[in-house]
């Protein structure tokens, strides 16, 4: 590989000026990152959850709100392709997969560590494929062998600080350079399409977080609990009771203009919204997308 071709994604062509200089008048994520929020009513799609659950085979496991949201999140990035984009060496670049990153707890106690597994999807997933790639990961993250991006901290933090620092700035140097080796890139988290942080499923509300100028992952989801919250009815002048659930997005701008990851976010909850995100429509497959001219606009 080489500062022209990355393993994990090609250049983006055709962009417009001020889109391909943002990355170097912006050259870490952070400082490009913008904080979006939304409030997504989810009460029939909980309904529906429970009733695919009451009449799922028993010993099975259940079907989870967060699944719900991971494989309404690879719709959105199938659909929408500029948010498949990232960052490096002062260039835009194209992912064709996606790849969700998301933390899991060891046990349900408060000792118990975490850890941060990866979901690698096609284009296009289905419902049944993100089940199925959750439920290994979920698994390998709880099971007793450490993963390979746990076993690289292991090495590193043995290491004096000064040795750290060195190696944190070569490799920012080699990924800059496109000099990586791809499966180093495959195993770490901050790699990422999106990185999810589900606190809902320890009863938090949702925070705002930050980006990490390390890595590539350009977007960072939190979760929030499901509560009962105030919203207008569909008759848009009564007021009603029902359960919501708050998500807040940190997203680097560089990849995409806040006006498309707007447009974006709309799809998503659109997928949310109906106990259909059960059962969805194919979604349109936008693959490679490498011109920047019809997806995005500076």
């Amino acid at each position: 590989m080489g500062p022209w071709s990355r393993p994990d994604g090609k250049p983006v062509e055709g962009l417009q000026p001020l889109r391909r200089f943002l990355p170097l008048l912006l050259p870490r994520r952070n400082d490009a990152a913008i904080y979006l929020e939304q409030r997504v009513e989810v009460g029939p799609l909980l309904r529906a959850l429970a009733a695919e659950n009451a009449g799922r085979a028993e010993g099975a496991a259940p079907l989870r709100l967060f699944t719900v949201i991971a494989h309404a999140l690879t719709q959105t990035l199938t659909e929408r392709p500029a948010l498949r984009r990232y960052v490096a060496g002062g260039r835009i670049w194209q992912r064709d997969e996606i790849v969700i990153a998301f933390a899991v707890k060891k046990a349900m106690d408060d000792d118990a560590g975490l850890t941060t597994v990866l979901l690698r999807l096609p284009l296009g997933a289905t419902l049944r494929e993100v089940v199925a790639a959750m439920a290994t990961a979920t698994a390998q993250g709880r099971g007793g062998a450490k993963l390979t991006a746990e076993r690289e901290l292991d090495v590193v933090t043995r290491l004096p600080l000064f040795a750290v620092r060195l190696l944190l700035r070569l490799q920012a140097t080699l990924d800059g350079l496109g000099l990586l080796p791809g499966a180093l890139l495959r195993s770490d988290p901050m790699y990422a399409s999106v990185f999810c942080s589900n606190l809902g499923s320890v009863g938090l509300d949702a925070p705002f977080h930050h980006l990490f100028n390390y890595g590539t992952c350009p977007i960072f989801l939190t979760i929030g609990k499901v509560h009962r919250a105030p919203v207008v009815a569909a008759d848009g002048e009564s007021i009603v009771a029902a359960d919501v659930v708050r998500l807040c997005w940190s997203y680097d701008e560089r990849i995409a203009d806040g006006f498309y990851a707007a447009r974006s976010l709309e799809r998503f909850s659109e997928l949310l919204r109906s106990a259909q995100a059960l059962e969805p429509a194919a979604p349109t497959v936008v693959a490679g997308a490498t011109s920047g001219s019809a997806t995005t606009s500076a």
